[in-house]
């Protein structure tokens, strides 16, 4: 990621070690935790500290939700802030 963004790198997560293999919940779970994320400003993923970027630029804003499900289904939202 930092070869093609450089030091513009975005925060990462995922709530993988909280959902397991739900398939077709995962979409409304990932919601639901972008949701949580923008309402608590933080940003927690245990074991995977490498991926948070070490300055930030404010408040979190906007989330890009990427949700993939069983049989090639996939669907991405941006939730933001108003």
């Amino acid at each position: 990621m930092e070869a093609v963004l450089g030091d513009k790198l975005p925060s990462l997560t995922t709530n993988k070690h909280l959902i397991g293999h739900t398939l077709g919940a995962s979409g409304a779970l990932s919601l639901q935790y972008a949701l949580h994320l923008l309402s608590s400003q933080q940003i927690t993923t245990p074991g995977y500290t490498n991926l948070l970027p070490t300055h930030t630029s404010g408040p979190m804003r906007r989330i890009l939700v990427n949700a993939a499900g069983f049989g090639g289904n996939a669907a991405s939202i941006v939730l933001s802030i108003v």
